[in-house]
């Protein structure tokens, strides 16, 4: 019950992700705090490794400079191909870091619905921009079949 209706963010955090964020609200409801951090880190960890993978395309990266910075910097690096919400709040690593690392349980657990409602923000702004790429890439083909037909 605790975990809800989270099927929906299936598509905007793929079936890993998905698992381990419903891991991390389980673990919060039986009141594991310190557990939880350790799966909300995997998938924001995740969610930078997607957008990292996706700027080694680029001709002008440069991985070792990537690889040799810490998490606040990496995400500034990737700023062009991560959410808004993320470049937004580069402290949430760190805060996810100190929870597993510093934090008592029972601190854990009081921030744990703030932390929980960044991911989900994450998501739909995730989400958000597959519908507007979708809605891009069809109405593409869309004015390219009309411009093919009206040029015969």
């Amino acid at each position: 019950m605790a975990i809800g209706n989270t099927k929906q963010l299936k598509e905007m955090l793929g079936d890993d992700r998905l698992k381990e964020f419903n891991r991390a609200i389980g673990l919060t409801a039986h009141g594991v705090g310190i557990g939880s951090y350790v799966y909300l880190r995997r998938v924001f960890e995740s969610l930078i490794e997607e957008a990292h993978q996706e700027a080694k395309k680029e001709t002008d990266w440069n991985e070792r400079n990537y690889q040799q910075r810490v998490m606040k910097e990496k995400v500034s690096m990737l700023k062009n191909f991560l959410p808004l919400f993320i470049i937004q709040h580069p402290e949430l690593y760190s805060i996810l870091s100190r929870g597993i690392h510093e934090l008592t349980e029972k601190q854990c657990l009081d921030s744990f619905e703030a932390l929980k409602e960044a991911i989900l923000v994450i998501a739909q702004e995730r989400l958000h921009d597959l519908q507007r790429k979708k809605r891009y890439s069809e109405a593409s083909r869309a004015i390219k079949s009309v411009s093919n037909k009206i040029a015969d």
